[in-house]
């Protein structure tokens, strides 16, 4: 059986469930131009709350699934 997890967040990082580009380029520590082309690549995942507008202006990091994903790895 696995043990818990406990994971410990700084309180410059709250959880959310999505984040803005902008301030998550910022907490992890990576220039927006490079969280563009992660974002781009496929390696960061994105939700935009148009209802699936592909026309949409904004779009959001989708943390929870980022999460979501770093659990199943463990």
């Amino acid at each position: 059986m696995n043990a818990p997890v406990s994971i410990q967040l700084p309180a410059s990082m709250p959880f959310v469930p999505i984040m803005d580009r902008a301030r998550f380029a910022e907490l992890v520590g990576i220039t927006q131009p490079t969280l563009e082309n992660m974002i781009h690549r496929g390696y960061i995942p994105v939700i935009s709350p148009s209802n699936g507008d592909e026309r949409a202006r904004r779009s959001f990091v989708n943390v929870a699934k980022i999460m979501a994903e770093c659990m199943e790895a463990i």
